[in-house]
């Protein structure tokens, strides 16, 4: 606790004037008459009146009025209000200026973007460790690879992705966020595994309903420290029932087909194991 101390300089003056009325106390007094051995002799009329005499340069210590005062420290005389200083606790959630107007979280428990990216650290841990969530947003921008006449000297193409926002008609990428590994390429030898399996049916300004891991870095190099989505699955209606279901990507990794070949293979190793 800060306190307020007050400096008070000693000046002496009442001590010196003591000191100086017991010294002339003690001097005996004067008289104008002067007395029979100051008319005696010569001697001490030469040593009076000698006109080349010189008064002798005093070294006596100087008195207490004369010296310097000495600051000293007194009692304090009262204390200061006790500063406050805000912590990042008490601060206001930062906004985000130009983010429209939609909820953090929907009353279906699906993310807005604007959410995600306004505390986004616990998402970040979640996606993390495998853990998906679902996010309600519309397609911005579905990127397309530009047209090359030669591969050799055009740049490489981009795996497919997409970008999402929170409503429509927002423009640049500043309030968008990029959606990875929604399509996957089928090898010709494979295609025949995939003929008839659900696609991914996506459109340029329609909402849609996602499932994935929000995160900084995707596993297939994609990267955005604002938060990025690795696709898992995405909403879509069927159309001769009208009821919503999720599709995953044909090709994924983690495809239903896909999960199914991996057990398959796992059970024929097992049984070569044991047949051994």
């Amino acid at each position: 606790m800060r306190q307020a101390w007050v400096l008070a300089l000693g000046l002496g003056l009442g001590c010196g004037s003591s000191e100086q009325g017991k010294a002339a106390a003690s001097e005996p007094a004067r008289s104008d008459t002067p007395s029979p051995s100051a008319s005696a002799g010569p001697s001490a009329d030469a040593s009076a009146t000698a006109p080349n005499a010189k008064a002798e340069p005093s070294t006596s210590a100087p008195s207490k009025a004369e010296r310097i005062p000495e600051p000293k420290l007194l009692e304090p005389i009262g204390e200061l209000a006790p500063t406050t200083t805000m912590g990042a606790s008490d601060l206001p959630p930062t906004p985000l200026l130009g983010a429209p107007e939609v909820p953090d979280v929907y009353a279906d428990g699906a993310w807005s973007i604007t959410g995600l990216r306004r505390d986004p650290e616990p998402r970040f841990a979640e996606g993390d460790t495998d853990r998906e969530i679902e996010v309600l947003a519309y397609v911005q921008e579905i990127y397309a690879p530009p047209p090359c006449s030669d591969p050799a000297v055009c740049a490489p193409v981009k795996q497919p992705h997409l970008w999402a926002v929170d409503a429509p008609g927002i423009h640049g990428h500043k309030r968008a966020m990029m959606v990875v590994n929604y399509a996957f390429a089928i090898p010709e030898w494979d295609a025949a595994a995939w003929k008839g399996v659900e696609p991914i049916v996506l459109e340029v300004g329609k909402q849609y309903r996602f499932r994935g891991k929000f995160r900084q870095f995707s596993d297939t190099g994609f990267s955005d420290p604002r938060g990025l989505l690795e696709f898992g699955a995405v909403q879509q209606t069927d159309p001769a029932t009208g009821i919503p279901h999720w599709v995953t990507p044909p090709g994924a990794p983690w495809h239903p087909l896909n999960l199914m070949r991996v057990e398959e293979e796992r059970r024929r190793l097992e049984a070569r194991v044991k047949g051994k």
